[in-house]
């Protein structure tokens, strides 16, 4: 599927959107690529609100949770 392919890193633009791409990892089920994502995404945007919450709930840490729900 294409949401499957995004989450593999199949994007066809050569700067992925990591939030876009985090989304489809977590519908997925890949919560430890998702995170990861989602990180690059509050890298980029750190005032992203949604991708900060997204952060924390597929932090595997609590201490990472905590941190995203701080940021949010």
């Amino acid at each position: 599927t294409v949401r499957a392919q995004r989450c593999l890193g199949g994007s066809q633009t050569p700067r992925a959107r990591p939030g876009r791409d985090a989304l489809a990892c977590a519908r997925t089920g890949d919560r430890v690529r998702s995170h990861n994502l989602f990180a690059k995404a509050v890298e980029l945007d750190p005032s992203n609100e949604a991708a900060w919450l997204w952060y924390a709930n597929t932090a595997t840490d609590p201490q990472l949770a905590a941190r995203g729900l701080r940021m949010a």
